[in-house]
């Protein structure tokens, strides 16, 4: 058997090489995978184009790629301590003491032989959607704005017509009911087209206060480490803001 493996290793913004790495030795409650497939994650390019993705920053070199499958088997990229109250309550994604990118066996999921390596790869990207939704409370009948059309934002938008959303506003061509097309920075009038298609949502150039009074607003992607909400005119009317981090 091989004793290395062909990787991409970040050391830096813009200082990506591919390097022979060594293959760990696995321990008792560890298997070992070869892989075959692993997508790219936009965190990927944030930590390539920038050095970092929000408050996460490149402090030494890592292998980049964590969408990944491989033996019929998709991969759980995140390693949880499972001792911590976070692991014990069900919350392992909030663990101080994650490791990512390893995978002990129950944190693989076999694949059916329906399901390709490269679906099984992207089953990681769609569990933050599945996250994301579940924090939100989608389900039948709720009306869902998805800011942003990356993969996340895709992945969002699928999953909540999945759970039952009946009026959704995204993408075009990816099942979204209506869309919006950003070719400027006027906010006011991209807030008045939101309104237009989508009951409850008020014009306003902030996404906390278009959401609907007593509504949800979720932050699924990361994006500046600081960003200004009005959170007073959240509050008043009840407008819930939640984060999610990767999935639980």
């Amino acid at each position: 058997m091989a004793t290395d493996n062909l990787s991409a290793v970040l050391y830096g913004k813009n200082d990506l090489r591919l390097e022979q790495t060594p293959i760990p030795e696995i321990g008792p409650d560890e298997v070992l995978l070869r892989m075959s497939q692993v997508g790219i994650c936009g965190s990927d390019v944030s930590y390539l184009v920038r050095g970092s993705i929000g408050d996460f920053i490149v402090k030494a070199p890592m292998i980049l790629g964590h969408e990944s499958a491989g033996d019929r088997v998709a991969i759980e990229p995140g390693v949880p301590c499972r001792m911590c109250d976070y692991c014990k309550g069900g919350t392992y994604n909030l663990c101080p003491d994650v490791v990512f990118c390893a995978t002990p066996p129950y944190h693989g999921n076999l694949l059916p032989d329906h399901v390709t390596l490269e679906e099984g790869a992207i089953l990681e990207p769609l569990s933050v959607g599945v996250h994301a939704c579940r924090r939100a409370g989608v389900t039948l009948g709720s009306t869902v704005l998805v800011c942003g059309a990356g993969p996340i934002g895709l992945v969002n938008l699928l999953t909540a017509k999945a759970m039952g959303a009946t009026k959704t506003e995204g993408s075009q061509g990816n099942g979204a009911d209506h869309t919006i097309l950003v070719s400027s920075g006027d906010a006011e009038a991209i807030a008045k087209e939101v309104e237009k298609v989508m009951v409850g949502c008020q014009t306003s150039p902030s996404s906390a206060v278009a959401t609907k009074s007593g509504g949800m607003m979720v932050l699924v992607g990361l994006g500046p480490s600081e960003v200004k909400i009005p959170i007073v005119n959240a509050a008043v009317r009840e407008v819930d803001i939640r984060g999610i981090f990767r999935y639980g």
